[in-house]
């Protein structure tokens, strides 16, 4: 019987597997062709930067020119949100008055209202300026008195009575008797604070002029000067 011819599978796994030098040849190129294109991609970095900077200085009211035009494009956009931020969340307070007592009043008459749903206002302080005067008796005050307070903060829609008690019967300043009853009044309510929006503090300085009506039937102070 003959026999049969077997393939010697070591002489041939030895042809196959690649040589150490082989394999150091390939690596060597492989390496070669990786820094050869880190170096252009950064000899094209480098020469775009510099034709930026010879445009740059060969055209410098180009440059002016686009640069205010920006600034005043990114400053619009932020004036816009934030009108837009604040028209939804009503990032203000307000000054009002709904009703004082007509016999006293300038005792306890204006609020200060958070008109924010969501945000806090604080380190509230307000002034409250007696503009101008005059009584039954012919008392006359003009610019005399100015009464202040403070408040660290009010919540989202809370509301505050402010104390302005500058003349009456209970007045801090200027005390009257209650007979001498106020005919015309003036006062300026002058508001500062900071409204509180995810931590970040926006300061404002809201002022408010109010004219005393007696001729009203439950609100004597309006706000503005028509009312004279």
């Amino acid at each position: 019987m003959s026999k049969k011819f077997r393939p010697n599978t070591d002489q041939k796994s030895r042809r196959e597997k690649p040589s150490l030098r082989a394999s150091f040849r390939f690596l060597g190129h492989s390496g070669l062709d990786l820094l050869y294109r880190v170096a252009k991609v950064w000899m094209w970095i480098v020469d775009g930067f510099l034709w930026m900077v010879s445009w740059l200085w060969h055209h410098p009211l180009k440059v002016g020119s686009v640069l205010w035009s920006s600034i005043f494009r990114i400053a619009t956009l932020l004036s816009v949100g934030y009108l837009v931020f604040d028209r939804i969340y009503e990032t203000d307070a307000t000054i009002s008055s709904f009703a004082s007592d007509a016999s006293d009043p300038f005792r306890l008459p204006f609020t200060i209202t958070n008109n924010s749903h969501l945000f806090y206002i604080r380190n509230i302080r307000w002034e409250c300026a007696a503009v101008h005067i005059f009584t039954k008796h012919q008392n006359t005050i003009d610019q005399g008195h100015v009464f202040r307070g403070t408040k660290s903060e009010l919540p989202p829609g809370q509301t505050l009575n402010i104390d302005c008690n500058v003349f009456g019967p209970t007045s801090h300043f200027f005390r009257a008797p209650a007979e001498d009853a106020v005919v015309e009044a003036r006062v300026e309510i002058r508001l500062d604070y900071a409204i509180d929006t995810f931590g970040f503090s926006w300061p404002r300085h809201p002022r408010a002029l109010f004219t005393f009506f007696p001729g009203a039937t439950s609100t004597q102070w309006v706000r503005g000067t028509f009312a004279q």
